[in-house]
């Protein structure tokens, strides 16, 4: 451990790839003030994780082999490499990112006498051994995204640890060009352009955006901005735009891929769209979408209404059900007045900054540190 009065936290993050935990825990790191907290990143893979932190600046270091959770000797490998890790780097703290990660990582800084907290950002449910034995495992705190998580989390705690909520980070607006997004797209601008942001998954929806799309009334575009990740369902964008050819509306249907600077995709779009079935955690897409001004359009499931007031700041539809959003679809299409009021009043409500999130979380591990 460290001597001084700056402390050195471990962030134990899962994946290489960015998925909106990953970009929250990012942005929380760069925020620490660094004379009280300094951020040290682990991780089980290289990636596109590990190349953020070396743009940035933050110390980390990228285990030999990713663990495969069912096997014993590789868990017992991955918590020795933390272990080492732990004690080479001088950790105050260990803050790990996601149930598996806390499972592996909570025994090792328990074996060494370090503090461990946790960020549960997915949903807790009853059916995952690896919630139930992350829930059960050494922490002192964990830290969740959402009043709806929290109430997940609340149920599945069979220590009574000690629960906080700390909301993610939500990049500022900036100067955006949405216009060249709207050019690289050949879109023009009297198309109402929609944008559904995030991985491609079945569990994300997009093919209910497609079918909304097809009866939809107006001139609408659809551009999915993601693709497939972390290995899952790697053929669904393929699925996805067969789906759209025999739908017939391939022709206004993109596939933009990943892009670093959302901030030109909510400028340069009128309408965001987040389709997911799943009880989202919390919608990061969606608070960004709100900042920029983008009028959201969202399903009415897990946190999304604590973004979302239907009819206010944006419009909330039920889950699977594309005929409803295609009418959504026409009626905003043909409503530019109502789009430019509900995203006003979106992007007047005040954002939780990175800076605010991670005073919050320092706030916390205080606490944690002088128990």
């Amino acid at each position: 451990m460290s001597s001084s009065a700056t402390k050195r936290v471990a962030y134990v993050l899962p994946h290489a790839q960015l998925g909106g935990a990953e970009i929250a825990t990012l942005r929380m790191m760069e925020a620490h003030d660094r004379s009280r907290y300094v951020p040290v990143g682990l991780l089980f893979e290289d990636g596109s994780a590990a190349r953020h932190l070396d743009h940035v600046g933050i110390e980390h270091a990228v285990a030999p082999l990713r663990p495969r959770m069912s096997k014993r000797r590789d868990r017992a490998a991955a918590r020795a490499w933390l272990e080492e890790q732990l004690t080479s780097k001088q950790i105050d703290l260990q803050h790990s990112v996601m149930a598996w990660t806390q499972w592996l990582a909570g025994p090792a800084a328990h074996s060494l006498g370090i503090p461990a907290t946790w960020f549960q950002h997915n949903r807790a449910t009853w059916r995952s051994a690896t919630e139930w034995l992350a829930a059960s495992s050494f922490y002192r705190v964990l830290f969740v995204n959402s009043q709806f998580t929290l109430r997940a989390q609340e149920r599945l705690n069979p220590k009574r640890r000690r629960l906080e909520l700390v909301y993610p980070p939500v990049e500022a607006p900036r100067v955006a060009n949405g216009d060249q997004f709207r050019h690289e797209l050949g879109v023009s601008d009297r198309t109402t352009l929609v944008a559904v942001c995030g991985r491609l998954l079945h569990s994300k929806g997009q093919d209910m955006a497609l079918k909304a799309l097809s009866l939809a009334e107006g001139d609408l575009h659809l551009a999915f901005v993601g693709d497939t990740a972390f290995g899952v369902e790697p053929h669904y964008r393929t699925e996805l735009q067969t789906m759209a050819d025999s739908l017939g509306i391939e022709e206004r249907v993109h596939f933009v891929g990943f892009r670093n600077n959302l901030g030109e995709v909510y400028a340069g779009s009128d309408i965001l769209l987040h389709t997911s079935r799943l009880q989202e955690t919390y919608g990061l897409v969606v608070a960004e979408a709100k900042a920029f001004g983008c009028t959201v359009v969202a399903t009415n499931s897990g946190a999304i209404p604590e973004l979302i007031r239907d009819g206010t700041n944006g419009v909330l539809f039920e889950p699977d059900d594309h005929a409803g959003l295609g009418r959504i679809l026409t009626r905003l299409a043909a409503d530019p007045d109502l789009r430019a009021r509900l995203g006003s009043t979106a992007r007047e409500e005040p954002i939780v900054t990175a800076n605010q999130s991670a005073r919050r979380l320092e706030e916390i591990y205080d606490r944690v540190l002088s128990e």
